[in-house]
C-alpha cells in the first residue's frame, strides 16, 4: 500500500474538526456551509496549521486541494484520542466506503504470524464501487472521529467525584502490553490469551456468521491487550479482549438505550460498615467477560475477529446475539441480564440504589452490590452465600476472588477492629504519571496564604495534563475526604488553568506523596446512630462570591458520606449559606435513611445535623418565616418540615469541633491535621503496623519462579520452592519480629514507670530554686514523716500553732545540721557553705522562724534599698512590701533582734544599756503606732549597714585570735561608737534627746565622747559566736549565696532529701518500737585504707593517686585543706589517707557510710527522750551539759537496734600472714573495729585436727569485735566442710556469716556502695514497710532500695554507664515491683526479712557459678518460697566507683555469663510452676530475655548479610530480586529497618530519657540525650551490645561461666593496645572483621535494593556496627591517638606476641598463655558444645566457595573442579606456612643457612607459580584482592575446628602448627586494627577531639584533665602539696 499523502492528512484533520464542531453546535446535523455558526476552523495552506476564528469569509466555488492526484485511494486516520490507542493496531480507513472492505482492512493490521493464518480472507475478492455510485460523504468515511450524538466529553464540570476506575497507562512494572506492531504478539502468552478469549466467545454463542449485505451497518473490532495485576503490583494474568468499535454504531439502528446503573460509593461504605459491625463475611466476585452475557435486541453486524477469520466463509460477517465489549448498549444489556437473574431467584432491587439487591430468607440476609462486572456479596448466613455463589456460577462465568481485598482500585485490608480502605497503589501511579513520585512532601493540600482565582495574573498553562490529573484526583476522593475541598477548588479552573493553578495542583500531589498510606478505617461499632456535620464557607469564592457547602455523614461513628460543593447561587448572609448547607445535608440524610430502611436497619435515634451557626439553627426551629429567608422558601420549608415532624434534629456545635470545616476552606497545618484525624482519615502505616501480610505475596512469587541460571556449581539445582532464597529473606525478619516483645516492654516500662514515678512525687524538688520556694514546708514534712507522732500534737489538725511549728523546726534543725555537718566532714562543702546552710537549734531568742542564711541571701540589702527609696508616707505600705516576702520579713526581724541581743551582751555600763534599751523601745513603739517613718530617717540606713558589717567582722576576728584581743578592742569600740552615733544622729530624729536624758540620769556624769567605751570582748559561748556569724552572713551575703552549695553531689543530696520528705513513706516509729536490723558486707582482698606510700606511688604515666584525686575533685580538695587546718599536725597524714580512701572503692568508705546508721540512731534516741531544755540546746551540747548517763541510755538502745557485720573471708589468713599488704589490711580492719564499736568481723578460720591419727583440716566461721587494743573473739561455729572460695562475692552469697547477724531485718551492702547520714535517718521508716498492711495480708520479704550511681563524674563512658545503671535501678525496678510483681534485683542494697530467709536456706541460692556472675538474683530464692518483694525510692544508697571502658566490659561479661547460666539452669522451669503466663513474660523480658534479644540483634545482622551474600553470589539476585513485583515491594526492608532504629536506640533511650526527665526535668533530659549522642553514646551502647551477645552466647554453647574481677582502682589512664586486644579480640574484633568482610563482598558483588533509602539505612547501621566493634575500645581509651603512646604500645604488643608461654607466665605477659586461657571454655565443654562450635565454624568456608567462581581465572566455569582446585591452593599454602613455622622452631643455629635457602626456594617457587597463573591461566590483579576474603576465612575456620578438636590434634602432633596459625591470625588482626589507629594518630585534631569527647564531663566542670593525661610532663603537684 502506498504511503498516504501529507496534504490529504491535513485536509482530513480540517474536515474532522469542522464536522465535530458542526455536530456540537447544531442539533440538526449537516447544513449548508453558509448557515454555519460564526466560530470556524481554518487551515493555513502555507504552514499547514489549523486555527479557529470567528470572522471567516467562505468561498464555496473553490474546494481546497482540488487539484490533488486521485491515485491516493487511502488515508491514515489518527486515533490518538481513544484510551486504548497505544495498545491497538493502526486502522486504515478508505475515503470511499466499499461494499465489504472491513475484513482486509482490519486483518492487514495484524502481525504476520496472525495474518498468515487467515490469508484466504485477505485474498478474497472485494467488490469495487460502481463508477456511477455517488461518493459517500467524508463524514461517513471517518466515523471514528465523530462522537455519537448522545456521547459527552469526559471533562468533569461538577464537584461530584467520578467513580469510574480510570486506566493508568503508567505502571510500576517492567512488563508492558504489546505495542501495535507485527512483532509484538509473538509471545506465546499473548497468543494463548487471544485463543482463550476467542474460544470463550464461541462457547457463549456470541455471534453467528451471516453473509454480508450492503444494507448492513458493519462495525469493526480489534484486540486489546492488558496485564491484570494483584494489589501489590505482581502479575495476575495476561488478558486479551476482543472489543467492538462501537463508534461505528448509529443511534436508532444499532442501539437505543445505553444507560447502566452502578453502585454508589456511599452504599458501598454503608454495607461495609454493617458487615464489619456484625462480623459478616464479605466475598468478592468477578464475572469473566461480563458484557458477553447480555442479550442484544438490535441487529448488530461486526467483521470477523482479526486473526480468527473463518477460512470457509471469509466474506461473512458476525451477527451479534450477545453483547460485546465496545458496544454502546453492552453495559445495559449485561445489567438487564443480571437483573433478571437476581429477581428470578428471590432478590429485590433496592429503590434507593438500583445496583443494590437484597435477599431476605427467614432470618438470613444477603446484600448484593453490582459495579458492572465487579460484585460484592455479604450477609449473615455464610452457607447461603456459598450456595448463591455456586448458583451464580452455573449461570455466568464467575471467578470467586475470596474475601474482599481489592475492589474498584481500593485496597481493603482487614485489621483487628475492622477494615482499612486505601488507594495506595492508585496514588503511586498518579504520582508516577505526573512525574511527581520523587517530590518533597508537604503537610497540607492547599496553601492558606494565597486564594485561588480564575484570573490571577499568572500565565496560562496547557489544560490537557491539568484536566487529566484533576479528573484522576476526583476518583481518589473515594477514600480521601481530606482532599475533597482542594479537588473541588481545582476543578473550577479546568477550562482555563493558569500557572498558579498548576502549582496548587502540584502541591496537592506533594501532599498525597506524604500521605501515601492514608485512608479510611471502618471500625466495628455497636451502634447505628446517624449524624452529620454541616458547614459553609460564606462567600469564599473570590470570583463570584458563592459559598461552599461541606458536610460529613457518620453511621455509628464510621464516615460513610461527604461532599464539598460550591453553592449554585450567592448567599446574602452567612446564615443563609449555612442554611443551604443544612438543606443539602438533610437531603443526603433522607436518602441514607431510605437506604437503611431497605437494608432492614432501624436507627436508634433521630438523625442529627450539627452546624456552627446559631442563626441557621434557630431558623430550623422557628415556625414563622423570617422576611430575610423568603427567597429560600423551598429550602426553609424542606428542613423545617423534617424538624417539625421530629424526623431531624439540628443542634449547634462550636467552630472548634466542626468537622466539616476541613471541606469548606483551606486550613493551617495544626487545625487541618486535627480535623483530618477526627473525620476518620488515618495513617495505614499506624493502623497496619506489625503486619506480616505484605510479605506473603512476594514470597509466593519467589517460590513459584523457575530458576536455573546459577553462577556457581549448585549442589541442589532441583530444590523446589526456592527454599534457599526464602530462608535468606525471611530469617532476619523472623529474628527482628522476635524482638518486638522486648521493644514493647521498653515502651511499657517507660510509660507506666513514668506515671508511677510522677505519682510517687519524684523530682518535685530537683533544683535549689525549687527547694527555696518550698523550704518553709520542709520542717513540717520532716516531722510528719521522720519523727514519731507525739500525743500532744497527734490529734491536732488545721494550721500549725506557734509551739508546734517551733517544735517541728527544732526537730528538723537537729537532723538538718547533722546532715550539713556530715557533708562538711566529707568535704563536699566549705566552712562558709556550712554556715550558710545551718539552721539554729533554737528559735526562742527571736520572734520569727530562723531559716538558713542561704535562704535569706540579699534580703537585707534589698530591704535597705526599699526603705531608702520609699516614697510613701504611711508605714503600712512599707511593711506590707516587706511582709509580702516572708524570707525578707524574717531576715529583717532576726537582724534587729539578734543585733539587740549581741549589743546587750557586749555592754558593761548600765547607762549604755539604758540608752540602747530606750532606742529599742522607741523603735518598737513607733512600729506599733505606725509612726516609724516619721521618727526615723531611712537615708541613714545604708551607712549604718556598712558600720555593722565592719563591727561584726571585727568581733569574729577578735574571737578567733585570743592573743590579740586587747589590740582589737580599740577598733571595736571605735566602730561601735560610730554605729551609735549614726543611730542617734543620722537615723533617729530625737536621738539627741535620748543621749541628753541619759547624760542627766547618769550619776557619774560621763561625757558623751566617753559613752560606749566599756565592752566585754573576752571568751564567749559557742552560741554567741554562732549568732554573730549568722548575723554577719545575713547582712553581707549577696545573690551568690543562692547557689550554695556549689558541689554537684551536695546539691543532689540536699534536693533529694528534701523531695523525699514529700514522698509516700510510712511514718517513723519510735526507736524502741522499730525493727532491729543488721548490715552485712563482704570483703575479700580489696583495699581498706591507702598507705602514705600508695598515695604518692606513680604509675607508668607518672600519675599518683593523690595527684589524680586532686585534679578530679579540686573543690573537695580545697575544702579538705581548709578543714585540715583545724586538725593537729600529727593527725594530718592520717586525715589525708582517709580523704583519698573515701573517694576510692575501699572498705573504709563502706564502713564509714554504714556507720551513719548508728549515728542516726543515736540522734533519734536523743530527739525522742531528751527534755525540751536539752532539746532546744542542741544535740551537740549534751556532752557539755554533763548528761553522760542520758547518752549511755541512748547508745545502749541504738546497740540493740543495729549491728554491722563484715564477712572478711581471709581476715584470719591476713592476720597470720607476713606479707606487707596482708598485714596492712589486717591492721586497718582492726582500726575500723576499734573506731566503731558496733562493727563485727566474720571470717573463715582453718585449723588442723588429728582424726584417727591423720591430720585433717577443720573449718570454723568466727566472729570478732574490737577490744581495747586487739580484736576479741565472740563466737566460733564449726562448719561441716570446706566452704566455697567465693572470692569477690556479693553480700547475698555470704551465708556463712548470716548466723552472726541480729534483728528482724538484714541489709546486704556491697563494698562498692556508700551511705549518707540523711538517708540513714530514714531507715526506720523503711523497716516499717515490713509491718505495713497490704492487700492480701502479704508482708514483703525483701525491701528493694534505690541506688544512686555516682560513677559518672569524670569520663563520658562513666556518665553513660551511670545513666544506664540509674535507669535500671529506678524505673526498671519500679516497674518490676509494681505492677509486674517480678522484681529479681541482685540483692544489694536490699533489706531482707532475716527470719524468713535464715529459715529457708539463706539469702542466696546454692549455685556457685551463677551467684558469682550476678546472673541469679537474690529475690529468686525468696519468690520461690512464697516471698513478696517491693521497691522503695524515698531512700537511696550510693553505689559506684571510677570506671572505664574495660571495667564496664568486664562487668557486662560477668552479668551476661550469669544470665547464660540462668538460661541453662532449672530456675525457669521451677518458676513456671508458680508464675502465671503474664508474670513469666515479665520475668523473661526483665532478665534473660534482654540478653537473648541482644544476641538476636547481632544474629539478625549475620543472617541478613549471609543471606544476601548467598543470593548475590549464587546469581539468584538477578533473576529474583530484580523482578518488578519484588523490586517494588518494600515490605522486607521496612520489617528490618523499622526495628533497627528501635533496637539500637529506643530500648536504652526511652526509659533513660523518662527517668532523667522525672528527676531533672525533661528539658535537661533532652539536653543530656543530645550531649550523649554528640559524645558517641550510640557507639558505646552498640559496643556493649556485642559484649552481651558474645558472652551470653558462649555460655549458652558451653556453660561454665567465668568470674571476672572488674578491679577497684582508678582508671583514667591509658590502656595498652595488648590489653585491649586480649579483652576484645574474640568478642568484638573477630566478629567486627567478619561483618566487615561480609559488607565488602556484598558491596562489591551485590546489586539488590540499591535504590532504596531503607536499604541504605540498613547497610549504614551495619557499617556503624563494624566501626563501633573495631574502634570503640580505642575511642574511649585515653591517649589512644597520641603518637608516643602508639610507639610504646607497638613495642609492648610485639613483645607480648613473641613471648612463649610457660607455666606461671600470666596471660598479660605472653600471647601463648593468653591463647590457652581464651580456650579454657573448650576444655570443659561437652560433646554437644564441640559439635556446635564446629558447625558454627563451617560458615567461614562459604567465602571460598562463593568467591572462587567469580574470579577471572575461573572463566565463568561452574564445574566442581574449580572449587577443588581452590582447596589445592589452600592446602599448599598451609603446608608451606607449616614448614616455615616448624623450620624456624626446630632448625638450630647449625642449620640456619639451610633454612634460609629453603625459604628462598619457596619464595622463588611462589613467584614462578604466580607468573604462570598470570600469563597462562588468566589470573588478574582483582583476583588477588578477591582471594583475601576468599581464603583467609577458610584458614580461620580450620583454626576454630582445630581448637574444638584439641585432644585429637594433640595426638596427631598438629597442635603446635595450629597454635602458630592462631598466632599468625592474631598478628594479622592486630596489625589491621593497629595500622588504622596509627594513621589516625598522624592528625593532631583526632587526639584533641577524642579527649574532648571522652572527658566532656570533666571539661564542663573545669577539671584539669589535660594535666592528668600529661603524666610525667606535668609534675607541679607532689606530696609536698599535702
Amino acid at each position: 500500500m502506498e504511503s498516504p499523502n501529507d496534504d490529504i492528512v491535513i485536509l482530513l484533520k480540517l474536515v474532522s474538526h469542522f464536522f465535530i464542531k458542526l455536530l456540537y453546535l447544531s442539533p440538526i446535523g449537516l447544513m449548508p456551509l453558509k448557515q454555519l455558526p460564526i466560530l470556524s476552523t481554518c487551515l493555513d495552506l502555507s504552514s499547514h496549521k489549523i486555527f479557529i476564528s470567528r470572522h471567516v469569509q467562505f468561498d464555496e466555488s473553490t474546494f481546497p486541494l482540488a487539484n490533488l492526484p486521485s491515485s491516493t485511494p487511502h488515508v491514515t486516520v489518527d486515533n490518538s484520542h481513544t484510551w486504548v490507542s497505544s495498545l491497538s493496531p493502526v486502522t486504515h480507513v478508505p475515503v470511499h466506503l466499499p461494499t465489504r472492505p472491513v475484513e482486509s482492512v482490519v486483518s492487514s493490521s495484524l502481525p504476520p504470524h496472525v495474518t498468515s493464518s487467515s490469508s484466504s480472507s485477505e485474498s478474497a475478492p472485494v467488490s469495487e464501487p460502481s463508477p456511477s455510485a455517488a461518493p459517500i460523504p467524508i463524514a461517513d468515511a471517518i466515523p471514528s472521529l465523530l462522537p455519537s450524538p448522545n456521547r459527552q466529553a469526559l471533562v468533569p464540570t461538577s464537584t461530584a467525584p467520578i467513580f469510574t476506575p480510570p486506566y493508568s497507562p503508567t505502571q510500576t512494572d517492567h512488563v508492558q502490553p504489546p505495542p501495535p506492531n507485527n512483532s509484538a504478539v509473538k509471545d506465546p502468552l499473548w497468543r494463548q490469551a487471544m485463543s482463550n478469549e476467542f474460544n470463550a466467545l464461541i462457547r457463549n454463542g456470541t455471534w453467528e456468521l451471516v453473509p454480508s449485505l450492503p444494507s448492513q451497518n458493519l462495525i469493526g473490532c480489534k484486540w486489546v491487550f492488558r496485564i491484570k495485576r494483584h494489589p501489590d503490583g505482581t502479575i495476575d494474568r495476561y488478558k486479551a479482549r476482543l472489543v467492538a468499535k462501537g463508534f461505528h454504531q448509529r443511534p436508532g439502528v444499532d442501539f437505543s438505550d445505553t444507560f447502566s446503573p452502578v453502585i454508589k460509593p456511599t452504599t458501598i461504605r454503608i454495607v461495609l460498615h454493617l458487615a464489619v459491625t456484625h462480623k459478616w463475611p464479605i466475598r468478592q466476585l468477578d464475572v469473566n467477560n461480563a458484557f458477553l452475557h447480555g442479550t442484544l435486541r438490535e441487529n448488530v453486524y461486526m467483521v470477523q475477529p482479526p486473526g480468527f477469520v473463518d477460512s470457509n466463509h471469509p466474506s461473512h460477517v458476525c451477527k451479534l446475539r450477545k453483547a460485546l465489549y465496545g458496544l454502546k448498549q453492552a453495559p445495559r444489556a449485561w445489567y438487564k441480564e443480571l437483573h433478571s437473574f437476581l429477581l428470578s431467584h428471590g432478590f429485590v432491587n433496592a429503590i434507593s440504589d438500583a445496583s443494590l439487591f437484597l435477599l431476605n430468607k427467614g432470618t438470613a440476609v444477603i446484600y448484593f452490590l453490582v459495579y458492572v462486572d465487579d460484585l460484592l456479596i455479604t450477609g449473615n448466613d455464610f452457607s447461603l452465600i456459598a450456595k448463591f455463589i455456586h448458583l451464580l456460577a452455573t449461570r455466568f462465568s464467575v471467578k470467586d476472588l475470596g474475601s474482599l481485598h481489592y475492589f474498584l482500585g481500593v485496597e481493603v485490608l482487614p485489621t483487628a477492629t475492622g477494615l482499612f480502605l486505601s488507594q495506595h497503589k492508585y496514588i503511586h501511579d498518579l504520582l508516577v504519571n505526573a512525574k511527581m513520585d520523587g517530590a518533597k512532601a508537604v503537610s497540607t493540600p492547599l496553601s492558606t496564604t494565597h486564594s485561588l482565582m480564575l484570573h490571577d495574573g499568572s500565565s496560562p498553562t496547557d489544560p490537557t495534563p491539568y484536566r487529566r490529573l484533576v479528573g484522576g484526583l476526583q476518583y481518589l476522593s473515594l477514600t480521601r475526604p481530606d482532599i475533597s475541598f482542594t479537588v473541588n477548588k481545582l476543578s473550577q479552573f479546568m477550562h482555563s488553568p493558569s500557572e498558579t493553578h498548576w502549582q496548587a495542583l502540584k502541591r496537592l500531589l506533594r501532599y498525597l506523596k506524604g500521605t501515601l498510606s492514608f485512608g479510611l478505617h471502618l471500625c466495628r461499632r455497636p451502634s447505628h446512630r446517624l449524624y452529620a456535620f454541616s458547614d459553609a464557607d460564606w462567600a469564599g469564592d473570590r470570583d463570584d462570591r458563592k459559598s461552599t457547602t461541606g458536610y460529613v455523614v457518620y453511621l455509628g461513628g464510621n464516615l460513610i458520606s461527604w461532599s464539598s460543593r460550591k453553592q449554585r447561587s450567592v448567599s446574602r448572609s452567612s446564615t443563609e449559606a449555612e442554611y443551604r448547607a443544612i438543606a443539602a445535608t438533610t437531603a443526603e440524610l433522607i436518602w441514607i435513611q431510605s437506604l437503611l430502611r431497605e437494608l432492614g436497619i432501624s436507627l436508634p435515634t433521630t438523625p442529627a445535623v450539627s452546624c456552627d451557626n446559631i442563626g441557621a439553627m434557630f431558623y430550623c426551629a422557628n415556625p414563622v418565616l423570617h422576611s430575610r429567608m423568603k427567597h429560600i422558601d423551598i429550602d426553609f420549608q424542606f428542613v423545617r418540615d423534617r424538624v417539625t415532624r421530629g424526623l431531624l434534629q439540628v443542634s449547634h456545635v462550636s467552630t472548634t469541633d466542626q468537622l466539616a470545616d476541613a471541606l469548606t476552606k483551606s486550613l493551617p497545618r495544626p487545625r487541618f491535621h486535627l480535623l483530618r484525624s477526627k473525620i476518620g482519615v488515618s495513617d495505614g502505616a499506624t493502623v497496619l503496623r506489625g503486619r506480616i501480610l505484605p510479605l506473603v505475596a512476594p514470597t509466593k512469587i519467589i517460590m513459584e519462579m523457575p530458576i536455573s541460571n546459577y553462577r556457581w556449581h549448585e549442589f541442589f539445582p532441583n530444590v523446589t520452592r526456592n527454599i534457599g532464597v526464602v530462608i535468606a529473606i525471611w530469617a532476619p525478619i523472623v529474628l527482628v519480629y522476635f524482638m518486638d516483645g522486648q521493644i514493647w516492654y521498653a515502651i511499657f516500662s517507660t510509660i507506666f514507670g513514668g506515671i508511677h514515678g510522677a505519682f510517687s512525687h519524684l523530682g518535685e524538688i530537683r533544683t535549689l530554686g525549687m527547694l527555696r520556694s518550698r523550704f518553709e514546708s520542709v520542717p513540717s514534712a520532716f516531722s510528719n514523716h521522720l519523727m514519731p507522732s507525739q500525743n500532744e500534737y497527734a490529734n491536732k489538725e488545721g494550721p500549725l500553732n506557734e509551739q508546734r511549728q517551733r517544735k517541728n523546726i527544732a526537730n528538723f534543725s537537729h537532723v538538718w545540721n547533722e546532715f550539713i555537718t556530715s557533708m562538711r566532714g566529707e568535704d563536699l562543702i566549705s566552712n562558709r557553705d556550712r554556715d550558710l546552710l545551718l539552721v539554729p537549734y533554737s528559735s526562742g531568742d527571736v520572734s520569727v522562724v530562723q531559716w538558713p542564711p542561704s535562704l535569706l541571701a540579699s534580703k537585707i540589702p534589698i530591704a535597705l534599698d526599699m526603705a531608702r527609696y520609699f516614697k510613701g508616707k504611711a508605714d503600712d505600705d512599707l511593711f506590707r512590701k516587706i511582709k509580702n516576702d516572708s524570707c525578707m520579713y524574717s531576715a529583717v526581724t532576726e537582724c534587729y533582734e539578734t543585733l539587740r541581743d549581741i549589743i546587750y551582751g557586749l555592754l558593761e555600763d548600765e547607762a549604755d544599756k539604758m540608752i540602747v534599751n530606750w532606742i529599742c523601745s522607741e523603735v518598737d513603739s513607733s512600729i506599733q503606732q505606725h509612726r516609724f517613718l516619721t521618727k526615723f530617717r531611712m537615708s541613714g540606713l545604708p551607712f549604718l549597714s556598712e558600720r555593722l558589717e565592719n563591727f561584726l567582722k571585727l568581733l569574729l576576728l577578735a574571737d578567733e585570735d585570743d592573743d590579740n584581743v586587747d589590740s582589737s578592742m580599740h577598733q571595736i569600740i571605735n566602730v561601735f561608737q560610730d554605729i551609735m552615733e549614726i543611730i542617734t544622729q543620722d537615723v533617729m530624729i530625737n536621738g539627741r534627746e535620748i543621749l541628753e536624758a541619759a547624760h542627766h540620769i547618769d550619776p557619774q556624769n560621763v561625757k558623751r565622747e566617753q559613752r560606749f567605751h566599756k565592752l566585754k570582748i573576752g571568751y564567749r559561748h559557742k552560741d554567741w559566736r554562732e549568732k554573730v556569724v549568722r548575723l554577719h552572713l545575713i547582712l553581707t551575703v549577696k545573690e551568690s549565696a543562692i547557689n550554695v552549695p556549689q558541689n554537684l553531689d551536695a546539691r543532689r543530696r540536699i534536693t533529694f532529701f528534701a523531695n523525699s520528705l514529700f514522698m509516700n513513706m510510712p511514718r517513723a516509729p519510735k526507736v524502741r518500737d522499730m525493727l532491729s536490723f543488721s548490715v552485712l558486707t563482704p570483703y575479700y582482698k580489696e583495699d581498706v585504707l591507702y598507705s602514705d606510700e600508695e598515695l604518692i606511688r606513680e604509675n607508668e604515666d607518672g600519675i599518683s593517686i593523690l595527684f589524680y584525686l586532686q585534679k578530679i575533685y579540686p573543690d573537695e580538695w580545697k575544702n579538705f585543706k581548709e578543714r585540715r587546718k583545724e586538725i593537729p599536725e600529727k593527725d594530718r597524714s592520717e586525715l589525708t589517707r582517709q580523704w583519698v580512701s573515701y573517694r576510692a572503692q575501699t572498705l573504709s568508705r563502706t564502713v564509714r557510710g554504714m556507720m551513719y546508721y548508728r549515728k542516726a540512731l543515736d540522734l533519734q534516741c536523743v530527739l525522742e527522750t531528751a527534755g525540751d531544755s536539752d532539746f532546744f540546746g542542741g544535740y551537740q551540747t549534751l556532752n557539755e551539759n554533763d548528761e553522760q548517763a542520758f547518752l549511755d541510755r541512748a547508745q545502749a538502745l541504738a546497740d540493740l537496734k543495729f549491728t554491722y557485720v563484715l564477712s572478711c573471708q581471709v581476715y584470719g589468713a591476713q592476720k597470720n600472714s607476713n606479707e606487707p599488704r596482708d598485714r596492712s589490711c589486717y591492721i586497718n580492719i582492726l582500726k575500723l573495729m576499734l573506731t566503731y564499736p558496733s562493727l563485727r568481723v566474720a571470717y573463715i578460720d582453718t585449723t588442723e585436727e588429728q582424726v584417727n591419727g591423720k591430720p585433717q583440716k577443720t573449718y570454723f566461721s568466727v566472729l570478732v569485735k574490737g577490744g581495747d587494743k586487739w580484736d576479741e573473739e565472740i563466737y566460733r561455729i564449726k562448719l561441716p566442710g570446706p566452704p566455697t572460695d567465693i572470692g569477690e562475692g556479693r553480700p547475698e552469697n555470704q551465708n556463712h556469716a548470716i548466723i552472726f547477724t541480729r534483728g528482724e531485718a538484714l541489709q546486704t551492702i556491697d563494698i562498692n556502695q556508700d551511705n549518707y547520714f540523711e538517708e540513714a535517718f530514714k531507715m526506720r521508716n523503711v523497716l516499717d514497710e515490713f509491718q505495713k498492711h497490704r492487700r492480701g495480708n502479704q508482708n514483703p520479704t525483701i525491701l528493694g532500695l534505690r541506688e544512686h550511681i555516682f560513677a559518672g563524674s569524670v569520663s563520658s563512658v562513666a556518665w553513660f554507664t551511670s545513666n544506664q545503671e540509674t535507669t535500671f535501678v529506678t524505673i526498671g525496678q519500679r516497674i518490676l515491683a509494681n505492677p509486674l510483681r517480678v522484681r529479681f534485683h541482685y540483692g544489694h542494697p536490699d533489706i531482707f526479712d532475716r527470719i524468713f530467709h535464715i529459715t529457708r536456706g539463706g539469702i542466696s541460692k546454692a549455685s556457685k557459678v551463677i551467684n558469682l556472675s550476678d546472673g541469679i538474683f537474690a529475690g529468686y530464692n525468696s519468690t520461690m518460697r512464697g516471698g513478696f518483694i517491693t521497691h522503695h525510692e524515698y531512700i537511696q544508697v550510693g553505689k559506684g566507683r571510677d570506671v572505664g571502658m574495660n571495667q564496664i566490659s568486664l562487668f557486662e561479661a560477668k552479668v551476661s555469663n550469669g544470665n547464660g547460666e540462668q538460661t541453662l539452669s532449672r530456675d525457669v522451669y521451677r518458676l513456671g510452676h508458680q508464675f502465671d503466663f503474664f508474670r513469666m513474660l515479665s520475668f523473661y523480658f526483665t532478665t534473660i530475655g534482654f540478653y537473648f534479644s541482644s544476641m538476636v540483634t547481632v544474629l539478625a545482622v549475620y543472617v541478613f548479610l549471609y543471606g544476601r551474600m548467598y543470593m548475590v553470589m549464587s546469581g539468584l539476585e538477578k533473576e529474583i530480586m530484580e523482578n518488578p513485583a519484588i523490586h517494588e515491594n518494600k515490605a522486607f526492608e521496612e520489617a528490618l529497618a523499622a526495628q533497627s532504629v528501635f533496637q539500637l536506640g529506643l530500648l536504652l533511650v526511652l526509659p533513660m530519657v523518662m527517668e532523667i526527665g522525672l528527676e531533672k526535668g525533661f528539658r535537661t533530659a533532652l539536653g543530656d540525650f543530645v550531649v550523649m549522642q554528640l559524645q558517641l553514646a550510640s557507639v558505646f551502647f552498640t559496643f556493649q551490645l556485642g559484649t552481651k551477645a558474645h558472652y551470653y552466647g558462649r555460655t549458652i554453647l558451653h556453660g561454665e561461666s567465668k568470674y571476672r574481677a572488674t578491679g577497684h582502682g582508678f582508671v583514667v589512664h591509658h590502656a595498652k593496645f595488648s590489653e585491649n586486644y586480649r579483652l576484645y579480640s574474640r568478642s568484638h574484633f573477630v566478629k567486627g572483621l567478619e561483618v566487615l568482610i561480609l559488607l565488602i563482598v556484598y558491596g562489591v558483588y551485590g546489586e539488590s535494593y540499591r535504590s532504596s533509602n531503607l536499604f541504605w539505612f540498613i547497610i549504614f547501621s551495619m557499617w556503624f556496627l563494624v566501626a563501633s566493634w573495631l574502634f570503640a575500645p580505642f575511642i574511649f581509651n585515653p591517649s589512644s591517638f597520641d603518637w608516643q603512646k602508639i610507639v610504646d604500645d607497638w613495642t609492648e604488643w610485639n613483645g607480648w606476641m613473641r613471648n612463649r608461654g610457660r607455666i606461671g607466665i600470666s596471660p598479660d605477659k605472653s600471647w601463648e598463655s593468653w591463647w590457652d586461657e581464651e580456650q579454657e571454655h573448650l576444655k570443659y565443654t561437652g560433646f554437644r558444645g564441640r559439635i556446635l562450635e564446629i558447625i558454627l565454624a563451617l560458615r567461614f568456608l562459604i567465602y571460598q566457595y562463593i568467591i572462587v567462581y567469580h574470579l577471572d581465572i575461573a572463566h565463568h566455569s561452574k564445574s566442581l573442579l574449580v572449587y577443588g582446585l581452590s582447596w589445592v591452593v589452600m592446602v599448599t599454602v598451609l603446608l608451606v606456612l607449616m614448614i616455615v613455622s616448624m623450620g624456624g622452631r626446630r632448625f638450630g643455629p647449625n642449620f640456619h643457612l639451610r633454612f634460609r635457602i629453603l625459604e628462598t626456594l619457596l619464595f622463588l617457587g611462589f613467584m614462578s607459580v604466580l607468573t604462570v597463573l598470570f600469563v597462562v591461566c588468566g589470573l588478574t590483579i582483582s583476583d588477588l584482592f578477591a582471594a583475601i576474603p576468599a581464603f583467609l576465612p577458610t584458614g580461620w575456620a580450620l583454626l576454630l575446628i582445630g581448637q574444638a578438636c584439641r585432644p585429637v590434634f594433640r595426638r596427631l602432633g598438629f597442635w603446635e602448627s595450629i597454635k602458630e596459625l592462631g598466632r599468625a591470625y592474631d598478628y594479622i588482626m592486630g596489625l589491621v586494627i593497629f595500622t588504622s589507629i596509627a594513621i589516625l594518630s598522624w592528625f593532631p585534631f583526632v587526639s584533641e577531639f577524642q579527649t574532648r569527647i571522652l572527658f566532656n564531663q570533666a571539661f564542663s566542670r573545669g577539671l584539669q584533665i589535660s594535666r592528668i593525661l600529661a603524666g610525667r610532663r606535668d609534675k607541679t603537684a607532689s606530696w609536698t602539696e599535702t
